[in-house]
């Protein structure tokens, strides 16, 4: 597009300004307003939508102007759960349609017009919230006398080595995420009114559940928070605290995997037979499995199994249910590699698994918050009946990375697909507005 053109003056989003209630509930009278130069060759403008899959068209009119801008408004009635809209703006130059993409001559695919979802209930909470993400064992050590011993276990080749606060990490290759400094919930706990200072009123933590990894994302354990990061009490008093000082607290989970010590693994790997032999794919045991990338000790979940799919997040007291409830009562779920969670091979049941963890979770507390970890473009899990948002990575720090300093993720393990080169400004700008 020309930004010469008068059509660069064409402006609509989907903030308040533009939309009376972006979060509207099913058959809301919602205003739709468009701002337009003043001296455009304007002679009408419609909002194109398709309630029930039909073409339909509300006439817009001018209620509004200043010296430079004529702002056009419509009321409609959002019909449809999924209410999806664009502009035909009919000129002496011929018809013109605007979608989130920009202004076009031609007619476009629906994909990228804006959109309303009726009845989304995002927690209200979240609106003047700062998080601050903790990796609790390199937070803050609140006592000592939890932290992992010398040689605690052995895994991998590897001991679990205890470092001094202060010390550099250990690389992989010389402690195999084993080298712990003793972060805990405790020392979160005592670390409140530091937070508070900061301007911080909600944290979200990487997982605190039983491993034996600095990291916790193998876990072995999802009902029970690693001792050594201060067991279930300490959860409970932290959550206390928490409240006491209006902090939100989220929780990270992993339903793509576990770890390869969990029991569930264990005993299906053993025998066929067992409760949970099929809550993975074993192609033959024991050691022929379906695990996360290739990792071994990440076996993968399998939710063709229904029996999975009751113990994660259908039943009263599963996985997602139960940190929800008391005395626990978080507030809501980071869901570690959500893309690829429940997905794998002819099995492909992300977005009804998602679904069905959505119902679930809101059931318990409506106001808990679902954020899902996505790597590329999180669209599709985000039309208000799955995610109440993902993980922005594609949308802010991996451009950033590449236009900064020309690191592009994933290079490390495939070194021939890196683009090394800085990114330029226009493309970085680019990629935020399209994510």
């Amino acid at each position: 597009m020309n930004l010469h053109h008068w059509t660069a003056g064409l402006h609509h989003d989907s903030s308040e300004l533009y939309v009376s209630n972006p979060l509207p509930k099913l058959d809301e009278i919602v205003t739709i307003r468009l701002r337009a130069p003043l001296n455009a060759p304007i002679d009408r403008v419609f909002v194109r939508s398709t309630p029930d899959g039909e073409g339909h068209f509300d006439r817009m009119e001018i209620v509004d102007q200043d010296s430079v801008s004529a702002y056009w408004s419509v009321k409609i009635k959002v019909t449809n759960p999924f209410y999806n809209y664009r502009f035909k703006i009919i000129t002496t130059e011929g018809a013109y349609t605007l979608n989130q993409l920009g202004v076009f001559r031609s007619e476009v695919p629906d994909w990228h017009d804006f959109k309303l979802i009726a009845n989304f209930n995002a927690p209200e909470w979240l609106e003047d919230r700062v998080f601050y993400q903790i990796f609790p064992d390199r937070f803050h050590d609140g006592d000592s006398a939890n932290n992992v011993p010398l040689g605690g276990w052995e895994q991998w080749g590897f001991k679990a080595q205890p470092r001094a606060w202060g010390e550099p990490p250990m690389k992989w290759e010389d402690g195999a995420s084993m080298d712990f400094f003793g972060g805990d919930l405790q020392g979160i706990h005592q670390k409140i009114d530091y937070l508070r200072d900061l301007g911080v009123n909600a944290l979200y933590l990487t997982p605190i559940f039983t491993s034996k990894s600095n990291h916790r994302y193998n876990i072995e354990d999802f009902y029970n928070v690693d001792p050594h990061v201060g067991g279930n009490d300490a959860l409970v008093n932290l959550r206390e605290a928490l409240h006491e000082a209006d902090i939100r607290l989220v929780l990270d989970v992993t339903p793509n995997h576990t770890g390869d010590l969990h029991p569930w693994f264990m005993e299906g790997r053993k025998d066929a037979n067992a409760l949970s032999a099929d809550f993975y794919t074993f192609y033959e045991r024991p050691d022929d499995y379906e695990a996360w990338l290739g990792v071994r000790s990440l076996p993968k979940l399998n939710y063709a199994s229904e029996k999975l799919r009751e113990v994660m997040y259908r039943a009263e007291d599963s996985v997602l249910r139960h940190w929800l409830k008391a005395p626990y009562k978080i507030d809501g779920w980071r869901l570690d590699v959500m893309n690829m969670t429940a997905r794998q091979g002819s099995h492909q049941f992300s977005h009804k698994i998602m679904r069905g963890i959505r119902r679930a979770v809101k059931a318990e507390n409506p106001q808990a918050y679902l954020l899902g970890e996505n790597f590329f473009d999180g669209s599709p899990y985000l039309q208000g009946d799955e995610m109440d948002a993902t993980m922005n990575y594609s949308g802010f720090n991996l451009p950033t990375w590449r236009w900064l300093i020309g690191y592009e993720n994933g290079a490390d393990w495939r070194p021939e697909i890196a683009d090394n080169v800085l990114l330029p400004s226009e493309s970085y700008a680019d990629q935020l507005n399209q994510f």
